[in-house]
């Protein structure tokens, strides 16, 4: 969520005139992010979580781009991108491993009798092992 917070700063400081063109862009990029995650998180279906956690990496990879351009149109004094900047490569970069992460757990659980089980839950876990990472706790 602290994403969302650091990219609505960001455009804040941007000139009017990109109100509706990049502004809108950043934010909705930023917003997406939290929001897939929660989303994948709710279905309870590993596949599903998997599938929302590489949307927001891809909204990760799309506002990394829109910061990128305005910087490079020089709609922002210098510096003002960096710290959305390392935001967006931290988050990135938490993503990735959670991802990573969950993609080999479900291959070291994904056979039930030898065959693949194409219904492996979030909730068929060890308790312990349930805490997957939501929005709220990467802080997003």
């Amino acid at each position: 969520m602290d994403l969302v917070v650091e990219a609505y700063g960001f455009v804040s400081r941007l000139p009017r005139t990109e109100l509706y063109g990049l502004s809108s862009q950043v934010k909705r990029a930023a917003i997406s992010v939290p929001s897939n995650i929660a989303e994948g998180y709710g279905r309870n279906q590993l596949g599903q979580y998997l599938h929302h956690l590489c949307i927001a990496r891809g909204s990760i990879m799309e506002l990394e781009t829109q910061v990128l351009l305005v910087v490079r149109l020089g709609l922002c004094h210098p510096g003002d991108e960096s710290p959305l900047l390392a935001a967006v490569r931290d988050v990135g970069r938490m993503l990735t491993r959670l991802i990573t992460s969950l993609q080999r757990y479900r291959a070291s659980r994904s056979t039930v009798g030898g065959r693949r089980n194409p219904r492996a839950t979030l909730s068929a876990r060890p308790s312990a092992e349930r805490r997957v990472p939501s929005a709220r706790m990467l802080d997003v």
